[in-house]
């Protein structure tokens, strides 16, 4: 089964811990959002790009129902929304010290 970097880290982060201090000194609380972001992360990415693509097959790639000048005007503001959205979620995460 394939291993991400950050699994390692923290595994090696976590036996380094136990060793040195003992599981009464460790973070669990930490540690517990980490593990629920590792399952949340893929389940929220793909629910996103699903959506994504439903409205970009909705919008863009009908060919039947749509010219091209309305579906390239959508390709362009799908483009910039979600372009926006993630500039509007990386600054507020910089406010909460994620980075």
């Amino acid at each position: 089964m394939p291993i991400s970097g950050t699994h390692t880290v923290v595994g090696a982060l976590l036996g380094t811990g136990l060793y040195a201090s003992g599981a009464d000194n460790l973070n669990w609380y930490k540690l517990t959002k980490i593990v629920i972001s590792w399952f949340l992360s893929p389940a929220l990415a793909a629910t996103i790009s699903f959506s994504l693509m439903v409205l970009v097959s909705a919008l863009v790639m009908d060919t039947e129902k749509r010219k091209f000048r309305s579906r390239l005007l959508m390709m362009q503001l799908i483009t910039a929304f979600c372009f926006v959205a993630t500039v509007f979620v990386m600054i507020n995460l910089m406010k909460f010290e994620v980075f």
